[in-house]
């Protein structure tokens, strides 16, 4: 209440304007914030769909290499030379190597494998890159390892030669043909071979693509010197998916770390590698960031265009009302009211003063009428003063008539003249508007009185009056109209005697009269027109809206009725004493 009228305070045009502003306000700063969500969700969308593409292509590559390097592997164990060589005693171990790197060279071994190792079942070990030290890297536990992966590659370590790193793949090494075991290979694929395949596959300067084991081991990185090691421990676990998002700190800088599963290809070569790549928080950042300035500005300038609009559109809807307080004001002041200018616009304003001009019309005739209805008032007033009756002139000469008829001994007459004079001794009852329940009886008992000589023999009525409710306060001619309407529309249609009984009772603190008889009835549906009393009289309909409207909706008559068997009548009202 307090915050309407603070408002009210102002003019109408301020508040409409004002209402406007903040609305727009309110409005820009809901795009605003949405549109940075939006953006983060379109960045991220497409940054989704960016990695997505790098890393199955990054995949598709190394699927590639390893496939390459075991059809060099098969190739290997093809050559007939190559078991002849390693099975000739009568050769020195040195003459054995020579004729291996002879017949290496001959097989035009691929650039991205940077050695390859051969050791026998005596433990001799040839390797085809004699700068590489086969001692450094070739372990029992490898040796194991392959053993018991049998004709699968097995991964090594990773071994670092200068600037370069060397992945070891090992097999066992058997006669193609024959199936002959006769030791190990060993095939070291160049880190940089992988290391081509993320460059070639990366688009972008800010994402950093990377390869990493099963144990957090970094197999391939931009920069040589991670390769091998293990800066990102556990990050794994959380890639259930086949490309997973998470937040990540990685020397106090956050990462925004996209992270792909192995594929299936790569799952049969035994290579359990994943693609990891780094977009730097802080490159995402500065591109919303730049977005953002963007949106922001052409909020400003559209919250200013449309301030100015609010403005104007403030001014467009109060000078209508503006016009029409002027013309309010002028009522009274000059007996020319100019009439209204807006024609035919059919909005609200519009059809105020279309309502102001129809009110000035009936105020003006209700003037007019007023003075003539109070000049004609004062000359009725006259005349009833002149012409007043008392009532106790009806009752006397209804008493002088019972005494003439009793003197003449016309009882009948007597008897339905006293009825009729006690009759309108209690309807007129002072003009009140309630009377006692006892009253209200003893004016239906002088109806049914006139009633009874009217129609001799024709019906009899019984009355059930609880104590209790003999002083209770009812409205006049409630019960009264329903007895009439039992006798008019029940009994005389009937060709037997009937029967009516007026019961009375409290029901919690209400008070029900029943009225019912046993006369012909009707159908419900016929409800409407039998209220009706074409005399003139009260019908049920009437009763009804008087007790609602003196009691509440809750209150007033409900009819049960059946053809033939009879009808009953249930009045409830309120309870009352005075």
């Amino acid at each position: 209440m307090m915050n309407i009228n603070f408002l009210r305070k102002f003019k109408l045009k301020s508040r409409i304007t004002f209402f406007l502003v903040l609305g727009i306000v309110i409005f820009t700063f809901i795009i605003i914030f949405l549109s940075r969500i939006f953006s983060v969700y379109i960045i991220q969308k497409y940054y989704y769909k960016h990695l997505k593409d790098i890393h199955s292509d990054i995949q598709e590559g190394i699927y590639m290499l390893l496939t390459n390097v075991n059809l060099s592997s098969v190739r290997l164990l093809q050559n007939q030379n190559i078991y002849d060589l390693l099975s000739n005693d009568k050769l020195s171990y040195y003459d054995k190597k020579k004729k291996l790197i002879s017949y290496l060279n001959s097989l035009s071994i691929n650039n991205y494998i940077g050695d390859i190792v051969i050791i026998t079942k005596k433990g001799e070990i040839f390797n085809y890159n004699t700068k590489l030290n086969p001692l450094s890297f070739v372990t029992k536990d490898l040796l194991s390892q392959i053993e018991d992966r049998k004709n699968l590659f097995v991964w090594g370590p990773i071994i670092k030669d200068n600037q370069n790193n060397y992945l070891v793949l090992g097999k066992r090494y058997y006669n193609f043909y024959t199936s002959q075991y006769l030791g190990y290979l060993l095939m070291l694929i160049d880190e940089n071979s992988i290391a081509n395949i993320c460059n070639k596959s990366k688009s972008s300067d800010i994402v950093s693509t990377l390869v990493i084991d099963q144990q957090n081991k970094i197999i391939s990185h931009p920069e040589s010197k991670y390769v091998g090691s293990i800066i990102f421990e556990n990050w794994l676990l959380d890639s259930k998916k086949e490309l997973s998002y998470s937040l990540r700190t990685i020397d106090k800088r956050q990462f925004l770390v996209a992270i792909s599963r192995p594929t299936e290809n790569l799952e049969r070569l035994n290579c359990r590698w994943f693609i990891v790549s780094l977009l730097p928080l802080s490159n995402l950042k500065d591109q919303l960031t730049k977005i953002n300035v963007v949106i922001i500005w052409l909020v400003l300038i559209t919250l200013i265009l449309c301030v100015i609009i609010a403005i104007k559109a403030a001014s467009l809807l109060t000078n209508p009302i503006r016009f029409l307080l002027n013309r309010i004001n002028s009522i009274g002041q000059t007996k020319n009211v100019k009439p209204y200018i807006y024609k035919n616009l059919h909005d609200e304003i519009w059809e105020l003063e279309l309502a102001f001009e129809e009110m000035t019309k009936r105020i003006s005739n209700l003037v007019e009428t007023i003075n003539h209805d109070m000049e004609k008032q004062r000359e009725l007033e006259l005349t009833a003063l002149q012409s007043q009756i008392n009532p106790h002139f009806l009752y006397n000469t209804l008493d002088a008539i019972a005494w003439i008829a009793k003197i003449k001994r016309q009882p009948e007459i007597e008897n339905i003249v006293m009825a009729l004079a006690k009759f309108y001794r209690i309807s007129l009852h002072r003009g009140e508007k309630y009377i006692r329940l006892s009253d209200e009886i003893e004016l239906v008992k002088n109806f049914v009185a006139i009633e009874k000589i009217r129609f001799p023999n024709k019906f009899d009525i019984k009355f059930e009056i609880a104590p209790e409710t003999i002083n209770m306060k009812i409205l006049k001619f409630t019960v009264q109209p329903l007895v009439e309407n039992s006798i008019k529309h029940g009994i005389l249609p009937k060709k037997e005697k009937g029967l009516i009984i007026v019961k009375s009772m409290l029901v919690n603190e209400d008070l029900h009269i029943e009225v019912s008889d046993n006369g012909v009835g009707f159908d419900p549906s016929e409800l409407d027109n039998l209220s009706k009393n074409s005399k003139g009289g009260y019908g049920l309909k009437n009763v009804d809206e008087r007790l609602k409207i003196e009691y509440g909706k809750e209150y007033g008559l409900f009819i049960s009725s059946e053809k033939n068997k009879g009808t009953t009548i249930l009045i409830k009202v309120k309870a009352r004493n005075e």
